[in-house]
């Protein structure tokens, strides 16, 4: 119980340095808020595109999706419905990114833009119509149901644990690819989606739940699907390491499986709102300020010393300054 108190004081602790907008920055979130367009739909597409192409280089995880939405315009999800209705050409010249080609990069639009226009008569599973007709158009698809059909260590994993979060995100990946033919489901489309029955933590897309549901700062919170109770962490490098770190959990992969015990671990210290702290844990690794083993430049002044293996490993020190 005292150990739990005092991770509990250092991740408050933590949650109070990062949660800033100085370190908006830092998170393909700043892009989504930066936009010009506040409607819902709009916000829906613009989160989705920025959050399945966060992969790569820092700078590339933002150039790419900037470049993107100023081709679609003002009101993305307009342009990607009028996309798939006409068939427009992309300009292929420039909308490619690292693992997507060019004709991946048409497929996945054109996906998106049917998406949209058919999302109307995707049914809501146990939720009333008049509930469901408060979606926003994609929302539905996360809120459909995943299919008989599908079987998998996640979705296993998901629903021994209590996560909902992981249903959503196998219905969606199931719907976006039951449109796509078999001849075009190329490496680059599955990297960006996943598959359904995956193993993986399925982290974009977790950070983009995250943002929809979750309504304190910095998230949006325009989806109603889900509680943030019921969504695992975006488990990336960054928060694996720190993860282990603190016991979170002892796996060396970052998959389903540790996205679920390192969520079901902060739900113990915050059990209606797991994801609270994610932002933050995240923000060292990322601004390079923690590396998951013990630094003599970084540790003595970390506030998660006194909770984490590594201070407890390596030289002690009596400063009882923050992070830098």
């Amino acid at each position: 119980m005292q150990k739990s108190r005092r991770l509990k004081a250092a991740l408050e602790s933590l949650h109070s340095r990062y949660n800033r907008q100085e370190y908006l920055a830092s998170d393909p979130l700043s892009l989504v808020l930066d936009h010009t367009s506040k409607r819902p739909k709009d916000v829906e597409v613009i989160a989705l595109l920025c959050a399945l192409f966060a992969y790569g280089r820092v700078a590339s995880i933002k150039d790419f999706p900037v470049r993107l939405l100023q081709w679609l315009g003002s009101k993305p999800h307009d342009a990607l419905i009028e996309l798939h209705a006409k068939k427009r050409v992309l300009p292929g010249a420039d909308l490619y990114y690292r693992f997507q080609s060019c004709r991946d990069m048409e497929t996945i639009l054109y996906r998106l833009g049917a998406m949209l226009a058919d999302s109307n008569r995707i049914p809501v599973p146990g939720n009333p119509e008049s509930k469901g007709s408060r979606f926003l158009p994609l929302e539905r698809y996360f809120a459909s149901g995943v299919p008989e059909e599908i079987t998998s260590v996640s979705y296993d994993n998901g629903r021994r644990a209590g996560l909902p979060g992981i249903d959503a995100m196998i219905s969606f990946q199931s719907a976006f690819l039951s449109g796509i033919p078999e001849s075009l489901q190329t490496d680059g489309i599955v990297h960006w989606i996943g598959r359904p029955e995956g193993k993986g933590a399925r982290k974009r897309l977790s950070m983009f739940l995250r943002w929809m549901v979750r309504k304190d700062y910095p998230d949006l919170g325009l989806y109603r699907c889900l509680d943030p109770a019921e969504l695992t962490v975006p488990l990336d490098v960054h928060l694996g390491r720190i993860a282990r770190n603190l016991g979170f959990s002892a796996r060396k992969g970052a998959d389903s499986t540790m996205a679920v015990e390192v969520s079901m671990a902060l739900s113990g210290l915050w059990p209606a709102d797991p994801l609270k702290y994610d932002f933050a844990l995240t923000r060292p690794g990322i601004l390079g300020r923690c590396t998951g083993s013990f630094q003599e430049s970084a540790c003595p002044s970390c506030i998660l010393r006194r909770v984490c293996a590594q201070w407890a490993n390596g030289p002690t020190t009596s400063s009882e300054t923050s992070v830098h």
